[in-house]
């Protein structure tokens, strides 16, 4: 009888579920494992690292946004300076209603 022949009269599935096969796909399922957790550390330290550079980047937005805000009002101010000779009154009043001293 050849090799081949020995080969051939083996059950497969007898041979699947071996010690050697059984200590590899553990071998290998650990391996994932740990490399799943060296990704979740590692994207971890990355968002504590991204978070103070974040926090900057929106406080410097607040203020480019406020100091829009203030040269809009000055432009509206001038604008109407042109129109009328005074200054705007600083009463105010709900839309459509006339502002009066006693509304504030």
């Amino acid at each position: 009888m050849s090799d081949a022949d020995d080969r051939e009269s083996v059950d497969p599935a007898e041979g699947a579920d071996t010690p050697r096969r059984r200590v590899s796909i553990a071998l290998v399922l650990g391996v994932l494992a740990a490399g799943m957790g060296v990704l979740v550390v590692c994207g971890g330290i990355a968002a504590v690292l991204a978070l103070p550079a974040i926090q900057q980047n929106r406080e410097a937005a607040r203020r480019a946004q406020a100091k829009e805000n203030l040269r809009q009002l000055g432009l509206a101010l001038r604008n109407y300076q042109d129109t009328a000779p005074t200054v705007p009154s600083p009463q105010t009043a709900p839309p459509g209603e006339t502002p009066t001293p006693e509304s504030h």
